[in-house]
């Protein structure tokens, strides 16, 4: 299972964990479209992103490897905070309009060079939630707890 790094930050007193990838702040497509409130968090960020994919460049997404709990590899799609800056702005929701202003301000202060920051802890992290006991490691645990918090009410 591969190690990314990873810390948490917060959006309006809930979790998002941000993955430290190349120095820079990333988020998921699946974070972000829980951020914002899309109903299928996943699928409409892959969404928005595939309707505007020629307006990215390779500073704003990118796609990593993961780690899942049944120790496979899976491409996942990644934003840095331009790139979830971007993808919140298509969407039509109170939340991606709140969260448009939290994402370049928070994100960029966890950009800050590696000597500054205190060590992170590097967690095994999978891009989907996965039902099983090992699920308590970093996307699991967030994942299932988002899910209730940022459901439509």
């Amino acid at each position: 299972m591969s190690n990314i790094s990873t810390h948490l930050a917060s959006f309006n007193g809930y979790p998002i964990e941000v993955i430290d990838h190349h120095q820079q702040a990333w988020l998921t497509g699946e974070q972000i479209g829980l951020a914002i409130g899309l109903k299928h968090a996943r699928i409409g960020a892959n969404k928005l992103y595939n309707r505007h994919a020629d307006e990215f460049t390779e500073k704003m997404t990118t796609v990593v490897d993961m780690g899942t709990v049944d120790g496979k590899q899976r491409q996942v799609r990644i934003f840095s905070s331009r790139g979830a800056w971007m993808l919140a702005m298509w969407a039509q929701t109170e939340r991606a309009k709140q969260f448009r202003q939290w994402v370049l301000d928070v994100l960029e202060t966890h950009q800050q060079p590696q000597a500054d920051k205190p060590a992170s802890k590097s967690l095994p992290c999978m891009p989907r939630a996965k039902t099983t006991a090992k699920s308590a490691d970093c996307w699991g645990a967030t994942h299932h707890r988002w899910a209730g918090i940022f459901a439509k009410p």
